[in-house]
């Protein structure tokens, strides 16, 4: 038998109407979740401090979960025994569970709460530690051109020092130089003079 293309567009149709309101739900969760990520993609930073006293928070209310789950187990524990000795076994009993799980559900709560906020705060935490590391980035980038000129300028001045050193020890060469010619030229003046004496002297001799 075949079915006409009419049946299968209207069977489609209805389908599609069916399911609708089962896929809205679960679309406009999926744009809540992006929505919330690209928020705390965008937003600045909160500070470290901050952020690690969430981080705390968080791990708290899953601590304060866990002991309350532990409390109400135990107290159920108890209660089921005493109800064991009393008339009503069976309502006794279902009140004690009812309690046990309203406490169950209240540290449920508790704990994802918990949980969602240490997931938000060690995102927080990551992003702070990265814009801080971008920040110090840039600032060394900005700070590097100064560096340089102050390494640049550093060099040059210890250059003119050394430049400065060489040029006052060739001057203390030369004046030593000129020095040890004076004193050659008055001594070779005092020689000339003694030894044009001893000539005279030899010369006035009687022969």
């Amino acid at each position: 038998m075949e079915i006409k293309p009419q049946i299968l567009a209207a069977v489609s149709r209805r389908f599609l109407l069916l399911a609708l309101p089962l896929l809205l739900p679960a679309v406009a969760a999926a744009a809540d979740v992006a929505a919330d990520a690209a928020g705390v993609a965008e937003k600045t930073p909160a500070p470290v401090s901050a952020t690690a006293d969430a981080l705390e928070q968080g791990q708290n209310l899953q601590r304060e979960a866990a002991s309350l789950r532990e409390q109400a187990d135990r107290r159920l524990a108890e209660e089921e025994t005493q109800c064991a000795q009393k008339f009503m076994v069976n309502d006794c009993r279902n009140e004690a569970k009812a309690r046990h799980l309203d406490s169950v559900r209240e540290a449920r709560r508790l704990d994802a709460e918990g949980r969602e906020q240490e997931y938000k705060a060690r995102l927080e935490l990551r992003a702070a530690k990265q814009h801080e590391r971008e920040e110090e980035a840039a600032r060394q980038a900005a700070e590097l051109p100064a560096r340089q000129d102050a390494r640049a300028a550093e060099r040059q001045q210890q250059e003119a020092a050394r430049e400065k050193k060489r040029a006052e020890k060739e001057i203390q060469a030369r004046k030593k130089a000129q020095k040890r010619e004076k004193q050659a030229q008055k001594q070779a003046k005092k020689q000339a003079k003694h030894e044009e004496k001893a000539q005279k002297k030899t010369a006035d001799a009687p022969q």
